[in-house]
């Protein structure tokens, strides 16, 4: 009879484990599964334009951020305004070739007729330049005229001859940075087509018409062009680099957005900028920030707060230390409640024989849960940071503190066993066997979040990692948020 019984447990205990096997087995696949579509959503979003597209956008926090680096677009467009301005000045003076002189002068050519009473017209706007220094019967007569100094390869770079509508007139034009030298060349150039028109048998003759002095070279001034397309370049990239930021922008600013993303609640907000010392009156300027009381909020609150419509009531920051007190004790209650109704259910099973006694090492715990790990991806020096502004003792290593709440006797009775702070151990986000280890030993993890810090892709490893080592992420506290950013968002 005995050895029956033997069997029977024996069977039963093997039918269990494989049940338990098939059920780890079951619970790894639909982590699986999760993280799989997770990532198919991420990539969707990725390939419409942005790493959380396929988030839904929370329009209010949205208007807001862009609202506060709104000015971000007429400071690119004064910066490119004045980046235009500098190169062009750079452009036209300081880099820009000395000024040159031009002088300007017309000749008349009478055309010979040949054998057949035809007149030499061929000689058009195009071969006067060459000419000028191809033609030895031209480019003799310049250089005898021209000083030593002065060489043919000068005049090339300097002379430019051209018909401009009449083939009778011809116009030469000699620009050169010294105006002796300029003058110099005009006269010689003038004085040897003079000369060419009575030799050549192409022409009657040459006949120098007039020339005007050599002068300065007028550059237009278009500096209030080049000021113009440097605002409207700086417009333009202001805009796109805000519109990029915001896109490319994987950071929390607001719990909702937090608690819509990682898919757990959000305990409380570490606020930085609403305290205020009253001897001082200077901002915190604690990068953690601290949990305020609802008197505290009340109190801060009289010296900025915007003037209400009448007949409303000015809106208050709404995360308060009561909130995430509130939030703690219905939490942990439930997990009380639930670890004594798994107390009862195994202690009846011993009573009856149906498991043996310590199988279950939980099984009489019907306590609440006492510690948490508190862990920030920003170093175990800023978590222990959050724990002590979350335990409301500066300098001091978190304690178990009592929860104020409003609950009712019977709320109270049901949460009597989560009317203590749990223990808070700050940690480092766990990135070897040991830290993982060290983490499972607690009840739970909270996870610190700084608002506005670009953390997405690294929250999501961690996460995972979280869920692959089967740890429970119990909730997430914001830290160093905005007090006046969120005091317009509930607004």
């Amino acid at each position: 009879m005995g050895t029956e019984n033997r069997k029977e447990r024996s069977g039963g205990n093997t039918k269990n484990s494989k049940n338990g096997k098939k059920n780890s087995r079951s619970e790894v696949e639909q982590i699986q599964r999760d993280d799989a579509g997770r990532i198919l959503r991420n990539a969707h979003g990725i390939l419409q334009g942005g790493g959380r597209l396929d988030e839904e956008l929370n329009r209010r926090a949205l208007y807001l951020r862009v609202r506060g680096r709104l000015w971000i677009v007429p400071l690119a467009a004064l910066l490119g305004a004045l980046l235009g301005g500098l190169v062009y000045f750079l452009a036209t003076t300081v880099w820009a070739d000395a000024r040159e002189y031009q002088e300007v002068s017309k000749l008349y050519l009478d055309f010979a007729y040949d054998e057949t009473g035809t007149v030499y017209d061929y000689y058009n706007g195009a071969t006067w330049t060459d000419l000028l220094t191809a033609n030895p019967e031209i480019s003799d007569r310049i250089m005898e005229r021209l000083p030593e100094d002065v060489g043919l390869d000068v005049v090339k770079a300097s002379a430019e001859a051209e018909i401009l509508s009449d083939i009778r007139l011809l116009t030469v034009t000699v620009t050169n940075p010294d105006r002796e030298t300029t003058q110099a060349i005009a006269q010689a150039i003038n004085e040897a087509l003079v000369a060419f028109g009575e030799s050549a048998k192409e022409f009657s003759q040459i006949t120098f018409l007039s020339s005007e002095g050599p002068s300065l070279v007028m550059v237009s001034d278009r500096t209030r062009n080049a000021v113009l397309l440097g605002l409207a370049l700086g417009l333009l990239a202001g805009a796109f680099g805000l519109w990029l930021r915001e896109t490319l922008d994987d950071a929390v600013y607001v719990p909702e957005d937090a608690a819509r993303r990682y898919g757990v609640p959000v305990l409380g907000v570490l606020v930085r900028d609403l305290a205020r010392n009253k001897e001082t009156g200077a901002a915190e300027t604690d990068r953690i920030g601290t949990l305020l009381t609802a008197e505290a909020v009340q109190e801060r609150e009289k010296g900025w707060r915007r003037l209400a419509k009448p007949g409303t009531q000015a809106a208050q920051f709404p995360w308060t230390r009561e909130v995430m007190e509130a939030n703690l004790a219905y939490l942990f209650g439930e997990q009380t409640s639930a670890h004594q109704t798994a107390g009862k259910q195994t202690a009846e099973r011993q009573s009856s024989g149906q498991e043996s006694a310590g199988v279950d090492g939980a099984g009489g715990e019907t306590g609440v849960d006492r510690s948490l790990a508190l862990l920030s991806l920003h170093g175990e020096q800023e978590a222990a940071q959050a724990a002590r502004a979350l335990a409301g003792e500066a300098g001091v290593e978190p304690q178990r503190q009592p929860l104020q709440t409003a609950a009712g006797k019977e709320d109270a009775q049901r949460a009597s066993g989560a009317a203590e702070m749990p223990r808070l151990i700050p940690m480092d986000a766990p990135r070897d066997a040991a830290a993982f280890g060290a983490c499972r030993e607690t009840d739970g993890v909270i996870l610190a979040l700084r608002c506005g810090a670009p953390d997405g892709a690294r929250v999501d490893w961690l996460l995972g990692q979280l869920r692959t080592q089967g740890i429970p992420l119990r909730g997430l506290v914001l830290t160093g948020a905005s007090g006046k950013f969120l005091r317009e968002y509930y607004r």
